[in-house]
């Protein structure tokens, strides 16, 4: 991909770059001294797009099996596992004529969210909570 080449160009100019596939890699990565990029998604909403006959865990394999390794679970808006934070702008807001309403810092994971963090954890995956509530922070 163009991650990869840019990160391959980067090498050849004398970088000590690295894309760890696993918590192993990126340990060993880090302790050679070498810059590290991360395949990472942001928000849980890409689960939406998953087939009916697939689970959030089963979608984590995959992803964990393509190199993903760090997850920010909340992202713009709440989905099915999670809350968010709803980070945008009030002016982006009206321009893009976001309808969301206002985030409540109670909120925390669904017990689906409780268990595809269990298994982010479980198979070595980061969770970013970066757009999390502070009681979803809390709770993870």
């Amino acid at each position: 991909s163009s991650f990869e080449k840019q990160i391959e160009d980067a090498s050849q100019r004398g970088y000590a770059t690295g894309i760890p596939r696993s918590l192993m890699e990126f340990r060993i990565m880090l302790a050679q001294g070498k810059i590290v990029f991360l395949h990472s998604v942001e928000g849980s909403n890409c689960f939406n797009a998953l087939p009916a006959t697939m689970t959030v865990e089963q979608g984590l394999d995959k992803l964990a099996a393509l190199g993903l390794c760090q997850f920010t679970i909340a992202h713009l808006e709440d989905t099915e596992l999670v809350p968010s934070q709803q980070g945008i702008p009030p002016g982006t807001k009206k321009m893009i004529g976001y309808k969301g309403g206002l985030p409540n810092p109670t909120r925390v994971l669904s017990a689906a969210g409780v268990s595809a963090v269990r298994h982010m954890l479980d198979i070595g995956i980061v969770v970013d909570l970066q757009h999390c509530t502070p009681a979803t922070r809390e709770q993870i």
